[in-house]
């Protein structure tokens, strides 16, 4: 689009790894108050997720390169993760994950979606659903510490938005890109979803007489 500045893919690529961190970290600080099953649910959701498209990537750059045999093991819908549990559903999304990491220099790769940012968040999101499951039930998540570190790394989130406003503004070499830059812009917006305005303060009645 334009002339886009090349750090820009960079950072994006960092800041959706960034936000998979983060989601990890929110699933663990909400098993200290919603209970680890809900904590579960959400980094297994995370977790479908992340393998699905990769493993869609994977499949297509196979196709491509003619391996028919490795394409087999990761050619799944997003159904053949979501009726997955447990390690059976960690197995999978590490094969997925696997097989990725043994292509995404090959050629075209990184075009058709293989790309180191997304086979470190399929890791990520590994590594936080296997920490759920093999966690003891007894186990007490230290929550003030997660928080802590939550706040550490939205900063971090944000900081590394506001990099990226730096460079999207040079997205406008093309129509396509001035849209693009328009779009980021209402995406940025923070609509404050609180109690409304203020109400207008009333007057005073005046004092009674003396």
């Amino acid at each position: 689009m334009g002339n886009a500045p090349l750090a820009f893919a960079a950072g994006f690529d960092a800041l959706k790894i960034e936000r998979a961190e983060i989601l990890a970290i929110v699933a663990l600080a909400g098993s200290a108050t919603t209970g680890a099953a809900e904590a579960k649910d959400v980094a297994e959701t995370t977790l479908e997720d992340a393998g699905f498209v990769l493993a869609r990537g994977t499949a297509l750059h196979l196709k491509k390169t003619g391996d028919l045999t490795r394409r087999a093991q990761v050619n799944f819908p997003l159904s053949g993760f979501q009726r997955l549990r447990d390690q059976d559903l960690v197995a999978r999304c590490t094969m997925v994950r696997d097989i990725a990491q043994s292509v995404t220099a090959e050629p075209g790769a990184v075009d058709r979606g293989v790309t180191p940012a997304r086979i470190t968040a399929l890791t990520n999101a590994i590594t936080a659903y296997s920490g759920l499951i093999n966690a003891p039930r007894s186990k007490i998540v230290n929550r003030t510490a997660l928080i802590r570190d939550l706040e550490t790394r939205t900063a971090g989130l944000v900081d590394s938005v506001t990099d990226l406003d730096d460079l999207v503004v040079q997205f406008d070499g093309t129509d396509a890109g001035r849209l693009f830059i328009a779009a980021w812009n209402q995406a940025r917006v923070i609509v404050d979803a609180g109690q409304g305005p203020a109400p207008t303060p009333t007057t005073p009645p005046p004092a009674p007489p003396t």
